[in-house]
């Protein structure tokens, strides 16, 4: 399972929204190395970094999508200004 802790900041007045976050295991709390992170239907994503940080920019009205080899994917809606904790 994954915990995820993202910040949705407006990056442009076109409805981009700039994603940021931190990927940790829902079991023990540390962060996951190389989760990848990407905007449902598309190519465009990343993964996360030795922190398990990442960021990206997507459209307002975007989900993202989690995947990690063991654990459970996870779908989250982007809401541009809110903090989102989820954990599945």
């Amino acid at each position: 399972m994954l915990m995820l802790a993202s910040n949705c900041l407006i990056a442009t007045a076109q409805t981009e929204t700039r994603v940021h976050g931190t990927v940790k295991s829902a079991t023990d709390g540390l962060p996951l190395i190389g989760v990848n992170v990407v905007e449902k239907g598309t190519s465009n994503g990343t993964i996360t970094d030795i922190n398990g940080s990442y960021t990206l920019t997507v459209p307002g009205n975007s989900e993202l999508v989690f995947t990690y080899i063991g654990f459970v994917n996870q779908e989250v809606k982007v809401i541009s200004g809110k903090t989102l904790m989820t954990s599945p």
